[in-house]
Parts: C-alpha cells; sequence; structure tokens
C-alpha cells in the first residue's frame, strides 16, 4: 500500500509550478479504453507536454490494471519501444531536466 501511496505523493499536484512542465525524454503512453481512472481526452493530451518522441498506444478492451489483465500485450510494447530506444547501449546521458517553454 506504501508504494501506490508514495506514487501519488511523488505527483506534483501539490507544485502547481511543475504542473505543467515538459519533458524531453522520448515517452510512450499506453492507455486502455476502459479506463475509468483516466479518460482519453486526457491520456491524448499528454503528449502535449513532451518535447520529444511521442507514442500512444491504446489497449482495447483492458482497464486500469493493464498490466494484470494483458501483461504479454504491455511486455511487447514495452520491449519494442525500449528496443528503439537503447540510451545505455550506445553510451547516451539522457536529458532528464524539464523543459521550459
Amino acid at each position: 500500500m506504501a508504494d501506490g501511496l508514495n506514487w501519488y505523493r511523488a505527483t506534483p499536484f501539490n507544485k502547481p509550478k511543475l504542473m505543467n512542465s515538459r519533458t524531453r525524454v522520448p515517452a510512450m503512453h499506453i492507455w486502455s479504453d476502459g479506463d475509468k481512472a483516466l479518460l482519453e481526452k486526457a491520456a491524448r493530451n499528454t503528449g502535449n507536454y513532451v518535447d520529444a518522441e511521442y507514442r500512444f498506444e491504446v489497449e482495447r478492451g483492458a482497464t486500469h490494471w493493464m498490466p494484470d489483465q494483458c501483461p504479454a500485450t504491455i511486455a511487447d510494447l514495452l520491449l519494442d519501444w525500449l528496443g528503439s530506444h537503447p540510451i545505455a547501449a550506445a553510451g547516451a546521458s539522457p536529458d532528464f531536466s524539464p523543459a521550459r517553454e
């Protein structure tokens, strides 16, 4: 339970300046059309905060708990994404600092 709560504690809801910050790190968002916690408009708008390659995937028929419901699909998407972004293999050091508008 503590791990799940810590994830929410780490989100910038209590830091308004960070709410609209952007990232320059390539990102993939996997969303499910049965997710009641994150609706489609919000999920799709996530890409507006990424100043790098961004990939949006929709898992049909799953809910918010995709890793439990379709682990093979999620694993395949992650392996494909991580395989096309070999940061460690290339010896590159990604810039994790927030992008400025």
